[in-house]
């Protein structure tokens, strides 16, 4: 019996272990809030954040708001540091290349990155808010949280 007690905790403490590692450190849960990255998430989707992922150019990203640190967004990285970023009518350049991304703006405007900044955009261009609307266009690469994953 005492070693079934013994076998009990010891499996009890792995598993809070690896909860508080796992879970709460390296993955985590988000609850997708808003229309921006429609169709490739939907509002109310919950998705697994992977926090140990380097954000790339391509990839979708969740990050903190630049104008509320409180609140999450997830985006898709358009450009990285020192990029020069082109969108217009006729959709996005990135180095003079054409960008793997659908959206487009109203007139053609360049952003041009600094060190540690990234351009995000959302994938539903007409409902994000985003590099191209936020007042630094280019965002902290501190934001990034992580890439998210295994949508529910």
């Amino acid at each position: 019996m005492r070693r079934i007690t013994e076998a009990l905790i010891a499996v009890a403490i792995a598993l809070a272990f690896c909860e508080a590692f796992w879970v709460r450190g390296v993955v985590s849960p988000l609850v997708v809030e808003g229309d921006s990255m429609e169709p490739t998430f939907r509002e109310g989707q919950r998705v697994w954040v992977n926090r140990l992922a380097a954000p790339r150019r391509g990839f979708v990203v969740v990050l903190r708001d630049p104008t509320n640190a409180r609140q999450f967004c997830v985006k898709r990285v358009l450009g990285l540091s020192g990029d020069e970023v082109v969108i217009g009518p006729g959709g996005a350049l990135v180095n003079g290349e054409p960008a793997n991304w659908r959206g487009d703006w109203p007139v053609e405007r360049t952003w041009r990155l600094g060190a540690g900044e990234l351009f995000v955009v959302g994938d539903n261009s007409a409902n994000s808010v985003d590099s191209r609307r936020w007042p630094s266009a280019g965002i902290p690469v501190d934001l990034v949280v992580g890439q998210p994953f295994g949508r529910r």
